[in-house]
């Protein structure tokens, strides 16, 4: 019997696009990205639900762009500052040393005046940060590697007010019309007033939709989800197929969860490993039943419960099936922030509906 260990699913934490526990999208994600880049697009916002995969699938976006960039530059700001409080100078700052860095790292020696002003100035050695190293980094690349834009990668965005991401974004388009821009954005930024040239003209929203599960359109989905498990808790390649007494069961909880997950890559791995627990905590075994996954189920929910305000249930029948364009923008912000209302791609258009573990709610 095998005996997984449950706190290798780490909902919370990203997996690297080159981790050999990444699994690929069945729907567009980051190579897809990428083309639309190669394509000319020069701005590209990723938005989506929590826990969908965007900080996963941003870096896959500089896998695709690797060979043809000239510097990929990754920015987690969200590992390094206050994101509610984020100070423009400060972004322009880890820009320029993390583009230097990256620079000498891919083979583009910038010139050992620059790199020493750049060290200087991050070691907190002059007495203010000057902006404008961070554009001329960014010209010396391009001045050593004329034929290969430089990509900025910038993730934890989406945790930013609105009205404190805008300077910030005016401070990185003073870098250039030439450099590339794939940013991790919030729904406030899509929809709505905000919603109008976000950084500069000519940009794209790529939006992250829940992995389809149901029916027969999902079976690709329940696969990619299976796999996710099966890679993060390091099970045979045939553990779903194979399954026998026990473990069949345990195969059925497993089914149930990637339906109730909404098709969020976080809330099924969330749902797995608190029935894992469950199981070991009230019964002492490896693998989790449907009482242990119930349990988990009304944790969850019971979070999502605690979200709700007057007005939210008959808010959330009235988007059922809808684009959502009728609902109170403000309500719609939130409910969509939470996870609690779900954007699904589709032939004619995005579907507005309830989260699964919601719709118990109502």
């Amino acid at each position: 019997m095998l005996n997984p260990d449950w706190k290798k699913l780490t909902p919370q934490i990203p997996v690297g696009a080159l981790s050999d526990q990444y699994v690929s999208r069945p729907m567009e994600g980051g190579l897809r990205i990428a083309e639309r880049m190669k394509a000319g697009c020069t701005t590209a916002l990723i938005a989506g639900p929590a826990g969908i995969g965007k900080s996963t699938e941003l870096l896959l976006v500089g896998v695709g762009l690797a060979p043809e960039a000239a510097v990929i530059v990754p920015l987690e700001l969200d590992r390094k500052f206050n994101m509610r409080r984020l100070d423009p100078a400060e972004v322009m700052q880890v820009t320029a040393l993390t583009a230097a860095e990256m620079a000498l790292t891919g083979g583009v020696p910038l010139s050992a005046s620059l790199m020493n002003r750049v060290r200087r100035s991050s070691a907190g050695e002059q007495p203010t940060f000057q902006p404008e190293l961070a554009v001329l980094v960014v010209r010396e690349i391009q001045r050593l590697a004329p034929d290969r834009p430089v990509t900025l990668l910038i993730d934890g965005m989406e945790k930013t007010p609105a009205d404190v991401a805008r300077p910030v974004f005016e401070a990185l388009t003073s870098l250039g019309a030439d450099v590339n821009l794939v940013v991790v954005v919030s729904w406030q930024l899509t929809f709505g007033p905000d919603a109008q040239e976000v950084i500069r003209p000519g940009e794209k929203l790529f939006v992250l939709h829940p992995i389809v599960v149901e029916g027969e359109e999902g079976a690709e989905g329940r696969r990619f989800f299976r796999e996710i498990l099966r890679r993060r808790l390091a099970l045979p390649e045939d553990f779903f197929d194979a399954a026998t007494g026990e473990l069949t069961l345990a195969v059925g909880v497993i089914e149930e969860a990637i339906h109730l997950s909404g098709g969020v890559p976080r809330t099924f791995l969330q749902l797995v490993a608190d029935a894992g627990a469950y199981a070991h905590v009230r019964r002492g075994s490896a693998w989790p039943d449907s009482a242990d996954l119930a349990n988990a189920v009304a944790d969850q929910r019971d979070s999502l419960r605690r979200l709700l305000i007057p007005g939210d249930e008959k808010a959330l029948r009235a988007v059922e099936g809808t684009d959502g364009r009728e609902m109170e923008l403000e309500r719609k912000l939130r409910l969509l922030s939470h996870g609690i209302v779900l954007e699904h791609g589709g032939a004619s258009g995005p579907v507005m509906r309830a989260h699964p573990l919601a719709q118990g709610l109502l």
